[in-house]
């Protein structure tokens, strides 16, 4: 039998590579975070990170503002709701209230993710603790002008999206 490969070579390679999380928050003047995270998330999890974010906010942001969430079960889950629900009552915007998968219209999946990766990936990146540095590096260069810009694409997003009944819409983007 013939082959290109030895068949007596094994090559070891890691079941689960390593990985980091990260949850950032934006709004229209500055982002929050970023806050970096290892492990699975879990409701318990996830609210110890919004312990984290809660203490980098302005009391304007709690009191005035609005918290958009996605869907996943730890973000969902009635003691996390019932902990956001303290800090910003009926202003929370989760499953429900914002349409599914429609990433063209968050910031941070149309705009903030997509701008990260682009930068931090044209160099190389050797490992996790340096991959933490240069999100923060990348996130700390973001303006305050270029916020403003990104919330008036939302804006322009959602109008779009609205017009459409809630149909396609990135042909007109």
């Amino acid at each position: 039998m013939w082959a290109t490969e030895n068949p007596h070579e094994f090559i070891e390679t890691s079941l689960h590579p390593q990985k980091i999380g990260i949850w950032v928050a934006v709004s229209r003047r500055r982002i929050i975070g970023p806050i970096f995270f290892r492990e699975v998330i879990n409701g318990e999890r996830y609210r110890g990170i919004l312990r984290q974010a809660l203490e980098q906010m302005h009391d304007d942001k709690l009191r005035f503002g609005y918290f958009q969430q996605d869907g996943a079960p730890a973000h969902t889950a009635a003691e996390t709701v019932r902990y956001l629900e303290e800090f910003y009552g009926d202003r929370i915007i989760s499953r429900g209230l914002w349409p599914s998968r429609t990433s063209d219209l968050t910031p941070l999946d149309y705009y903030l993710f997509g701008r990260i990766k682009n930068n931090i990936f044209k160099q190389r990146v050797h490992t996790l603790e340096d991959l933490e540095v240069t999100i923060h590096h990348e996130i700390e260069s973001i303006t305050p002008n270029e916020l403003e810009r990104v919330f008036e694409c939302m804006k322009w997003r959602i109008n779009l999206y609205l017009e459409n009944e809630g149909g396609h819409f990135e042909h007109f983007l």
